[in-house]
């Protein structure tokens, strides 16, 4: 998910990352916009996509056992 995310923000938003590290539970990135944007702006961008595709994958997946309380969490952070 992460690395669509981040190809969505290559293609759409003018992000140029330069060099990447995905961690177990977190990322390093170097990166620049190519439209002179913030990087706070193209960061910010970025936690939306992923946020939004990790509450589509929750809601989505049969399997997840934990779905109600997830998506329970997941909506009482979103009014925060």
């Amino acid at each position: 998910m992460f690395l669509e995310s981040l190809s969505y923000c290559q293609k759409n938003k003018g992000l140029e990352v330069h060099a990447w590290c995905i961690m177990s539970n977190h990322v390093h990135l170097v990166f620049r916009s190519i439209n002179n944007q913030k990087p706070e702006v193209l960061i910010g961008d970025l936690k939306r996509f992923i946020s939004k595709s990790i509450v589509k994958n929750i809601q989505e997946n049969p399997s997840e056992s934990r779905k109600e309380f997830k998506c329970k969490t997941l909506s009482i952070l979103e009014t925060q």
